[in-house]
């Protein structure tokens, strides 16, 4: 063969099998679906077991919390006249309070991840741990402690704790910068 002819042949060779590989040209290896669906499951049990352990490590920090609004909400209502007529508005107020901000420090412990799991998670944990300290107590301070709501109430505002924590967890979520707020900085 002369040159020209081994020259042609070099050059159209590599014109036609030039596609790079996918790690060299930067990008992500192909998977297979299967090992796609096997990870997104693993990172969903992982994700509620993470969700979880957030939520029960902010408990202490709700229940502190709410302690320390209830303190407040005391101290408030015997300020006044009459303390019984505020007790059912600041004992709800010192309820909400608390479980929003259980919900924004399950959330900031989890890292911003899966932050309405968080909430939930919290947010039922908080309320099992209301349940079952109202079923501590006689019937009398049962129902003292029940602020005289109905049972339908009850568990209404047992669903508002649930609803406030995943609210605070959302809101507890990390602010992502956007690229547009860094290119007026640098100008």
């Amino acid at each position: 063969m002369n040159t020209f002819t081994t020259a042609t042949r070099k050059k159209n060779r590599h014109a036609h099998s030039h596609t790079p590989h996918p790690r060299r040209a930067g990008l992500p290896a192909p998977r297979s679906e299967a090992s796609i669906g096997a990870k997104a499951s693993a990172e969903g049990a992982g994700g509620f077991a993470r969700a979880m352990t957030s939520g029960l490590l902010a408990l202490p920090v709700t229940a502190i919390l709410g302690l320390i609004f209830l303190t407040v909400g005391v101290w408030v209502a015997y300020s006044n006249p009459d303390p019984t007529s505020l007790s059912t508005p600041l004992s709800l107020g010192a309820l909400a309070l608390s479980s929003l901000l259980g919900g924004f420090v399950a959330s900031r412990r989890n890292g911003g991840n899966n932050a309405a799991l968080c909430g939930l998670c919290g947010g039922c944990l908080f309320t099992a741990v209301l349940f079952i300290l109202s079923l501590l107590f006689g019937d009398e301070a049962r129902a003292t402690m029940s602020l005289g709501l109905s049972s339908v109430a009850s568990w209404g505002v047992h669903a508002g704790v649930v609803g406030l924590e995943i609210l605070g967890a959302l809101m507890g979520r990390p602010r992502r910068k956007s690229s547009s707020r860094h290119a007026t900085r640098r100008r």
